[in-house]
């Protein structure tokens, strides 16, 4: 699961910091901290198991490095399964709910 979970997150082109002439700082540390989080989107279509599970394993092994959303198109709940798997390996999951596509384009749109 850490494979597929490490597998959804992409590099998104080139970084305008390696551009720079500069040795001024352009941002304060905790500003260049959020500047340079990657975004995840785990997209699924139940998103109840699998896509959970990736969220988990990516907030804990990416600490603040990540920024994490995942969203479905049939929203369903979280399985007992994935959870208890989780609490195994000593995350905790189970205040996790499924989102509706939909929940995320709206969130996006008034950023």
């Amino acid at each position: 699961m850490r494979v597929a979970a490490q597998d959804a997150v992409r590099e998104s082109g080139d970084s305008a910091a390696g551009r720079l002439q500069s040795n001024a700082p352009l941002v304060s540390s905790a500003g260049a901290r959020s500047c340079l989080k990657k975004r995840v989107l785990i997209l699924c279509t139940g998103i109840s198991a699998r896509s959970q599970m990736a969220e988990g394993l990516l907030r804990q092994d990416g600490g603040d490095a990540f920024e994490v959303a995942r969203a479905g198109t049939i929203p369903s709940v979280v399985r007992p399964e994935a959870i208890g798997a989780m609490r195994e390996i000593g995350i905790d999951i189970s205040d996790y709910r499924s989102k509706h596509v939909n929940e995320l384009r709206a969130k996006a749109s008034t950023m």
